[in-house]
């Protein structure tokens, strides 16, 4: 059975990957118990250091019993190499096991180090795991090097969960980041918040995005993306059939592109969470999300907060939430509401138990 790596749940802020399959720690663990070594607690199984003494004491004779067999030999090199990167590098890559005790753990690549490190290392780890989740943060690429990250990621056939951000990505970076649907079908998380690519960029993502078959959150939060930028993506959303997380928290759409990213929302039947806090729209914008909410038979979580809505916008929502069976949260905080509104809202969310309502 192959060896999987699957995106875990975040822990101060870092990403697990743990080890799945064959139990590669389970098998280390209970070697480790026959010769009497001692064993971490639950207080330090995230410590780096307790799982790599346990990695160090297999003998290589012993190896055959707990990896499985064709692995050993690099199973054992790529420790090595991430144990050289922990000790170089500590904290900005790290090794620990899962909080559950069952697995290799995770590579954090989270600012500041070498990229050619970063890059070696990821390398090192595909070649002996099947890798599902990956996560970059606030690490900036030369052309060359997101070429070279982004070929290395279409080797990951089982990728499911992909996070790039915060990392300054170019449109012509973009260009070679559509290339990976093509080789990992199944990438369903794509989250790309924070890179300041702009319209040309999102332009350029625009076009690739009927390649992600599978894909169900697209994160695009604060990418300086304006009314031009949506109307080249708006028509592009209805054909990713399985979306149901849509983030343009941070961008500055306007009312315009609130009007065209509401004409392609009524097509978005899978769609269950939308954020759009933060992004200039006054009433006209709203205006035209709240004429298409009912369509959106799935939507249940709707962020509007801190725009520019004032009291024509909030009727226009008021009136449609009856309609809006699916939604249980809508954010409106921090808008250009009258206190008399703003009271009515509250009041229609106190009739209606099953929704929160914030303004």
């Amino acid at each position: 059975m192959a060896n999987t790596i699957k995106a875990g749940q975040s822990i101060s802020g870092e990403t697990r990957w743990d080890y799945g399959g064959n139990s590669v720690y389970k098998g280390i663990c209970e070697y480790s118990k026959h010769v009497g070594m001692s064993q971490p607690t639950n207080e330090d199984k995230t410590a780096p250091n307790a799982f790599l003494h346990m990695l160090d004491s297999i003998p290589a004779e012993l190896a055959h019993d707990l990896i499985p067999p064709g692995k050993i030999k690099t199973f054992l090199q790529t420790s090595k190499k991430i144990r050289e990167c922990v000790q170089e590098y500590k904290p900005r890559i790290t090794i620990q096991p899962s909080v559950n005790g069952e697995g290799l753990g995770s590579l954090l690549s989270n600012g500041g180090q070498d990229v050619n490190l970063l890059l070696e290392s990821l390398d090192a780890i595909i070649q002996n795991y099947e890798i599902q989740g990956v996560r970059i943060l606030e690490v900036y690429f030369a052309n060359r090097d997101a070429k070279r990250l982004f070929e290395k990621l279409q080797s990951c056939k089982n990728l499911t969960d992909l996070d790039i951000s915060y990392c300054k990505l170019t449109p012509c970076q973009l260009k070679e980041l559509a290339e990976i649907p093509l080789h990992c079908t199944g990438l369903a998380h794509l989250q790309l918040g924070g890179n300041d690519f702009g319209d040309e960029g999102v332009a350029d993502l625009a076009d690739a995005l009927p390649r992600y078959a599978s894909l169900t959150r697209l994160d695009l939060s604060y990418n300086r993306i304006y009314h031009e930028g949506i109307n080249v993506l708006a028509p592009i959303l209805p054909k990713c059939t399985l979306l149901v997380h849509f983030s343009l928290f941070g961008n500055s759409i306007g009312d315009e592109g609130a009007d065209k990213l509401a004409a392609a929302l009524a097509q978005c039947r899978s769609l269950e969470r939308l954020e759009l806090a933060y992004n200039e729209i006054g009433n006209q914008g709203a205006e035209s999300l709240a004429t298409v909410l009912h369509a959106c038979t799935s939507l249940s979580f709707l962020g509007l907060e801190m725009n520019l809505i004032g009291d024509e916008g909030y009727f226009s929502i008021l009136t449609e939430l009856p309609r809006c069976t699916s939604l249980v949260y809508l954010n409106l905080l921090y808008n250009e509401i009258s206190t008399a509104a703003g009271e009515r809202l509250r009041e229609f969310g106190r009739q209606c138990p099953g929704c929160e309502i914030y303004c």
